[in-house]
């Protein structure tokens, strides 16, 4: 029976049969949009990244996999109003440490906050300009 109940738990914590996932939390604190100009996953997006992200606005994504051997990775690209990139890249993978890589153009900043852990991460951003 309890062995039944964390099941269930770890089911709706990770979105389904989910053994590993990273979900993103971006905030994009500037005063111009960011379109989406690539996006990469292996696993499977459970949230896919919005194709606009508007001014001032929060938004979520997240990727995941199933298969209790494999790692999951991503990567999202996007570009703002001004031309400045964005790119953030992740893995969570089966053995091992959970990664994270960040690239942005020189007019803005970029924060990661977080320690994004564990098989269930989550991984803090917040896009600034200069």
């Amino acid at each position: 029976m309890a062995g039944t109940i964390v099941s269930k738990f770890l089911k709706a914590k990770s979105g389904g049969d989910v053994t590993r996932s990273v979900l993103v939390h971006f905030t994009n604190a500037t005063n111009g949009k960011l379109t989406l100009e690539s996006k990469d996953v292996s696993g499977k997006w459970l949230t896919s990244p919005p194709s606009i992200i508007q001014p001032n606005a929060h938004v979520d994504f997240k990727s995941g996999t199933s298969l209790k051997s494999a790692t999951v990775k991503g990567e999202v690209k996007y570009r703002a109003d001004g031309g400045d990139d964005v790119t953030l890249k992740w893995g969570n993978p089966a053995i091992g440490y959970n990664w994270y890589e960040q690239w942005h153009s020189s007019g803005v900043r970029l924060q990661r906050d977080g320690e994004g852990k564990g098989s269930y991460a989550e991984i803090n951003y917040k896009l600034e300009k200069t």
